[in-house]
Order: C-alpha cells, then sequence, then structure tokens
C-alpha cells in the first residue's frame, strides 16, 4: 500500500500530468519488484550515491517542527520513488547544487510528486543564510554590548540593535527631527494631562 500510495495521490489530482504519472507508474512497478525479489531485506550498499536513510535521519534530527508523522511516512515512500525516477535520470548527475536540482524538480513538474523532498531541500538551502544571520547578530551584540554597558537592560539592547542592522534607515534621522518629535509628544502629553 505505501509503494502505491504516491502513484494513487498522483492519479487522482485534478491537473493531470501524464509523462510525471508514467515515471511514477515505472517506479511503482520497479519497488513492487524489489519488495517481491527482495522481500523488503534492502541490502544496502555502502558507496550508494543517494541514502534515503540520511534524509530521514536529518529530517528527524534537525527538523523535527518541520514535518507531522503523517509526511515523514509519505516522505519515505517519495524517497523511495525519487530513487529511481530521479536518481537514476540522466541529469542527475549533472546538476552541481541542490538549487539546480530544485530548479529541475519544478521545471519537471516532478516537485507535485516530490514535494516533501522539495522541502527538506529548501530548507537545506535556507541553511546558511540563517547561521550567517544569526552569526551577525551575536557579532553586533558583542559591539553593543560591551564591558562598560553590561547592565543594559533588554529592550534597550533590543532597540540599540535594531539602530545597529537598519544604521542605513537610521543616518537619515537627523537631530532635529528627533528634537521636534520629543516636542511634540510633550506638547500632547501635556494636552491630556488636562
Amino acid at each position: 500500500m505505501e509503494i502505491t500510495d504516491l502513484l494513487c495521490q498522483a492519479l487522482q489530482r485534478q491537473s493531470q500530468d501524464i509523462c510525471n504519472a508514467l515515471r511514477l507508474v515505472a517506479s511503482t512497478k520497479l519497488l513492487l519488484q524489489k519488495m517481491k525479489d527482495e522481500r523488503w531485506d534492502d541490502p544496502k550498499s555502502v558507496d550508494e550515491p543517494f541514502r534515503s536513510g540520511d534524509v530521514i535521519k536529518l529530517v528527524e534530527k534537525f527538523y523535527p517542527e518541520d514535518f507531522n508523522e503523517q509526511e515523514k511516512v509519505v516522505l519515505k515512500i517519495q524517497l523511495q520513488h525519487y530513487k529511481i525516477d530521479v536518481v537514476q535520470h540522466a541529469n542527475y548527475k549533472l546538476f552541481k547544487s541542490m538549487s539546480e536540482l530544485c530548479q529541475w524538480l519544478i521545471k519537471t513538474r516532478r516537485v507535485a510528486n516530490f514535494h516533501l523532498i522539495y522541502r527538506v531541500a529548501s530548507l537545506i538551502l535556507t541553511l546558511p543564510v540563517s547561521t550567517a544571520t544569526t552569526e551577525r547578530s551575536f557579532s553586533a551584540m558583542n559591539l553593543i554590548k560591551t564591558r562598560l554597558r553590561n547592565k543594559m537592560e533588554d529592550e534597550f539592547l533590543n532597540d540599540s540593535l535594531v539602530l545597529h542592522f537598519e544604521r542605513e534607515l537610521a543616518e537619515k534621522i537627523s537631530l532635529e527631527t528627533v528634537i521636534e518629535d520629543f516636542k511634540m509628544q510633550k506638547i500632547v502629553a501635556f494636552l491630556f494631562d488636562k
């Protein structure tokens, strides 16, 4: 049932893509034949270039909040079909980056069949950006919260960090406008107090 589930879902979609459906038929047949031949014993190859177990471990370890239990089961099924349909494709070895692979999945409309694999790839592609942003934030905090400013309250620290990150915008604010805004706030507060 697990092997045929992806094919059944693809055939039930309103927008039918015959080429992708035929590929899923072929990969389903191969997986069923493999199950029959190996009885799910799945002998592992050490030098195997694509290991779906590693993808599952990656999801379970680093992205547990991004995939529910049902999606993890479906991901395992998608990985079996992916291994036959995509990994064995002639273009697969030509991809130099995961970004190129994602673009190819979209271009060939295989992303509809392998949407969870695409999600994993997207999460992996955003990791360097999120890591760099975090590192910049800690570097900025070290610049702002020095030994002399060690007793800084969290709110003031947060405001200072915002000014540091948005310094291009902050440079456009003149001292005169800040003074005028402050005066206006005092006038408004004075009028409302009476």
